[in-house]
């Protein structure tokens, strides 16, 4: 069960990691929070959180399985059009481009996983029904955008040669020509 309040207090303190952290145990904690519907909850203190210790290198041992974790979450719900789950898929992909990121940064990562998750992210993005950008009382949903961030961080990893970025063209072309479900919407 998640601890919001040692998660807010350790925002409010510069975004240090709370002595006697486990820090396997905060990203599974903090990661649950990405789906919440309660925006500060998710973009305030998850999101925060998770962004500002993968920069500082707080995940560099546990990058791997991060960003393994943030795949499923692109996974959670997916199909759904409309509803909550949508905030998991969408920060997974967020929290993705800080661990692509930081690979680019420190290079600790194998080629392999780096490509594997670039699949994720694919048919993840090219799968995503939801495409609210605002979701009222709830916040930003952001799906497009944030597989647009996604994309991006991908196209800059020196895992990515000629063939993956024009695979990465192909999939942002194939997602603007499709016809979606429903309207990109801004409440």
């Amino acid at each position: 069960m998640s601890n919001v309040a040692t998660w807010e207090r350790a925002v409010r303190d510069g975004c240090a990691v709370p002595a006697d952290t486990c820090l396997a145990e905060a990203a599974a904690d903090l990661t649950v929070l990405l789906g919440s519907p309660d925006q500060h909850s998710r973009d305030e203190i998850a999101y925060a959180l998770l962004s500002t210790w993968i920069a500082r290198g707080t995940f560099d041992d546990l990058l791997l399985g991060l960003g393994d974790g943030m795949c499923a979450g692109l996974r959670s719900g997916l199909g759904e059009a409309g509803t909550d789950s949508v905030f998991r898929r969408s920060f997974s992909a967020l929290v993705l481009v800080s661990v692509v990121e930081r690979d680019t940064a420190v290079r600790v990562l194998h080629p392999a996983s780096v490509m594997s998750w670039a699949d994720s992210a694919l048919h993840w993005f090219l799968t995503e029904r939801d495409l609210r950008g605002h979701t009222g009382t709830k916040g930003w949903a952001h799906a497009v955008a944030h597989g647009a961030d996604l994309v991006a961080a991908l196209g800059m990893s020196r895992h990515l040669g000629a063939d993956e970025l024009g695979v990465l063209l192909d999939a942002i072309a194939e997602r603007l020509s499709r016809s979606a479900p429903s309207h990109l919407t801004h409440a």
